[in-house]
């Protein structure tokens, strides 16, 4: 049974998740050498961003990752590539609170985050979501926090395609590798957006 942690400093508690086929087969695909390498997973930089939208669709409410968790995991895998870090930070002054985590996301409910033989890969996980630190689906804008209705929510899974094959397979993940650190607040920030100058 695969298994799989984004870190291995942390008690080894096993949380079981029911995943979409091919799940492991689709984040472990080799990458050119010489291409940047996440340090504990060799996965390449948006192959990593697709792995971990996904398994955050997979984990029980309790333990899905907020922006700013997911961003502190991207920077903690790829801690030698220094662009990670600018690959998450805001836009300058001035322009609309949009974070790029959000950017990552919509490119992979797009099916435009990684490529396979020279074309898009389809998306072939669940529609990703934004979530708070309680673990519920709120609004893609940043500037609009409200938590999305079910309705709302099937509306969002319809406007992506939701390539649900009915069959699921087992997948361990370790506890330990989820960082469920919350961040330090700043003028009233919500502790799940992912600013990147407190991480």
């Amino acid at each position: 049974m695969p298994r799989t942690t984004l870190r291995r400093d942390r008690p080894e508690k096993i949380i079981k998740v029911k995943v979409y086929p091919d799940f492991y087969e689709r984040t472990r695909t080799p990458i050119k050498s010489g291409r940047i390498k996440g340090a504990t997973s060799a996965m390449g930089l948006k192959r990593y961003f697709m792995f971990l939208l996904e398994i955050n669709e997979y984990l029980p409410p309790e333990h899905r990752m907020t922006d700013y968790q997911l961003a502190r995991a991207i920077i903690a895998e790829f801690h030698h590539y220094p662009k990670a870090r600018d690959l998450l930070k805001p836009p300058n002054k001035g322009t609309s609170y949009h974070y790029s985590i959000n950017d990552w996301r919509m490119r992979y409910n797009k099916g435009k985050l990684v490529r396979e033989n020279n074309t898009w890969a389809p998306r072939r996980g669940p529609v990703s979501f934004r979530y708070d630190s309680k673990g519920r689906a709120i609004h893609y804008n940043t500037n609009h926090n409200s938590v999305l209705s079910p309705e709302q929510i099937r509306k969002r899974k319809l406007k992506y395609g939701d390539p649900n094959p009915g069959k699921r397979f087992e997948y361990e993940i370790l506890e330990g590798g989820l960082d469920l650190r919350k961040k330090h607040l700043y003028n009233g920030q919500a502790d799940y957006d992912s600013f990147t100058w407190d991480i």
